[in-house]
């Protein structure tokens, strides 16, 4: 006897949500002509994580304080600094962590990962795609479990 078949939790993403969602690229562009001059576009990248995070700057700087067990202090004016295309100030690497959790946001990292041709894949991204391959593999264990029945009646 077959259970009846449950219809998906709407809250769950489907694999095909998944790829679609993969697909939408509204980082900014990698350079041309083999060019590694990436400031203006991880500047421009932090100016949108920024606005989209619709928090204040200040607000941003005690949050990564407060997240830097170090003791630095991360100021509005860095911040500032950071964004400021004619600015020689940049965000230094082990502030990006920091700067994504005050903002709730992977778009620094999620760019990055596309400079080197690659997507990131946060965890429950990569659940879904787990479940998405075990899933498969489950319907073909069924057809090969139905083919095997099937020869022996």
């Amino acid at each position: 006897m077959t259970r009846p078949r449950q219809a998906p939790d709407p809250r769950q993403m489907t694999i095909d949500d998944y790829i679609a969602d993969l697909q939408k690229d509204t980082l900014p562009s990698t350079p041309v002509n083999g060019s590694c001059n990436v400031d203006l576009q991880l500047r421009g990248a932090i100016n949108e994580v920024i606005r989209e995070s619709k928090i204040s700057r200040d607000e941003i700087a005690g949050l990564m304080t407060a997240s830097l067990d170090d003791g630095k202090t991360i100021t509005k004016a860095q911040i500032d600094s950071w964004t400021r295309a004619d600015s020689d100030r940049h965000i230094p690497l082990e502030y990006i962590h920091s700067f994504e959790i005050a903002c709730n946001s992977t778009a620094i990292t999620e760019y990055l990962c596309k400079l080197h041709d690659g997507k990131f894949i946060d965890g429950r991204s990569h659940d879904v795609m787990d479940l998405g391959q075990l899933q498969i593999l489950k319907a073909q264990l069924a057809a090969k479990e139905r083919e095997l029945k099937r020869g022996l009646t």
